[in-house]
């Protein structure tokens, strides 16, 4: 298991250290755990980085409308502005908010679903009540794994891909050298332990679900009340700067593209350009959360430009997470696309069943 930062090794058992207070406060009664007036689900990892949460949430929440529900989104709201107080914010998709507001995850799904309700608190309880007294009848927790002070009637947690491969507790993969943010043991305060299914990289579902089962049980960790149930994120559409559709997947196999993207893990968005027949010029990849500003865009253009003098570059591609920043700029590049994906349950039923039990409905 690859260390990115063997640097800043000797920091790491400082963040271990803080992680274990923390988390034995709560424990032990130090710091109170709040229960909220309706069901709370989290959706997270014990890993820094993206693993697909967010489609995840947005998976949930969609699923939760079709019920009859009306669920709150609870986010931190990174890089946006309502992050920085402590009063909480509550809006409708619909609203369209910007993303230097809300964050760039926020903004890309209340575009996604209009009829959600969104909140952005970095205090949980507090963003929690406040979604509970606009009339939300469901808490879904984006990256809530470590939100102790909000009681989650069902944690969802996506496992590590190293966890395929191997269980390693080394403290030299902790934060900040590595990307382990939470003890692997904690796993077992998971309802439900989910993989990412990359179609032939990594093994069929079946044996990413055994390989994992196998790693639970080497640790130690009894699976009682838990299950391991797969997702993959499939390919929806190619959409413009006023996310609308564009054009079609043939279309776009076609043409010359660049690809930028500021994401936690870039190098995942081009494999899965390369499987839907999309071979890329060149990749700029950028920092996860990157605010697209006049002077970065302005980069970008002499990037691309420094492509042209070699190819012809008919489109630019980039993620919608990056892209509902960048179409709120000044006359964005009219050869801009988002490739938009969605959330898929390898197993349905069991994904439903977990649900709806938390929803209070009968499983269908």
């Amino acid at each position: 298991m690859k260390i990115p930062r063997p640097w800043l090794v000797p920091l790491n058992p400082f963040y271990a250290l803080g992680v274990y207070l923390w988390e034995t406060c709560y424990r032990i009664g130090v710091f109170p755990i709040r229960k909220l007036a309706i069901p709370v689900i989290s959706v997270g990892n014990i890993t820094a980085g993206g693993s697909g949460k967010t489609p995840m949430v947005l998976r949930i929440a969609q699923f939760a409308l079709d019920r009859g529900k009306c669920p709150g989104i609870l986010s931190r709201g990174y890089g946006g502005t309502k992050s920085r107080s402590s009063a909480p914010f509550v809006f409708r998709g619909k609203d369209l908010p910007r993303a230097e507001e809300v964050g760039d995850e926020p903004a890309m799904m209340a575009g996604k679903l209009p009829d959600g309700l969104f909140g952005i608190c970095p205090d949980r309880l507090q963003g929690g009540l406040a979604l509970q007294n606009a009339g939300a009848d469901l808490i879904i927790l984006d990256d809530g794994f470590q939100s102790l002070e909000l009681f989650q009637d069902l944690n969802i947690v996506f496992v590590p891909d190293a966890m395929a491969g191997g269980c390693s507790r080394s403290l030299l993969h902790w934060l900040p050298a590595g990307d382990l943010r939470d003890f692997p043991s904690r796993l077992s305060r998971a309802d439900i332990l989910s993989f990412i299914d990359k179609g032939t990289e990594g093994g069929s579902p079946d044996f990413l679900k055994q390989k994992i089962e196998d790693c639970l049980e080497a640790m130690g960790i009894s699976q009682a009340g838990q299950v391991v149930l797969g997702a993959r994120l499939t390919f929806s559409g190619i959409v413009g700067t006023d996310f609308k559709p564009k054009e079609t997947l043939e279309d776009l196999r076609g043409k010359n593209s660049v690809v930028v993207s500021g994401i936690a893990r870039p190098e995942r968005f081009e494999r899965f350009l390369r499987t839907l027949g999309i071979e890329p010029v060149a990749h700029l990849m950028l920092k996860d959360h990157v605010p697209y500003s006049a002077k970065r865009i302005q980069e970008i253009g002499e990037w691309i430009a420094s492509i042209e003098k070699k190819h012809q570059v008919d489109r630019i591609l980039t993620t919608e997470k990056d892209l509902v920043k960048w179409a709120c700029s000044p006359d964005p590049d009219k050869r801009l696309r988002g490739i938009s994906v969605q959330m898929e349950w390898l197993d349905p039923e069991g994904w439903m069943r977990k649900i709806d039990r938390v929803l209070g409905q009968t499983p269908r």
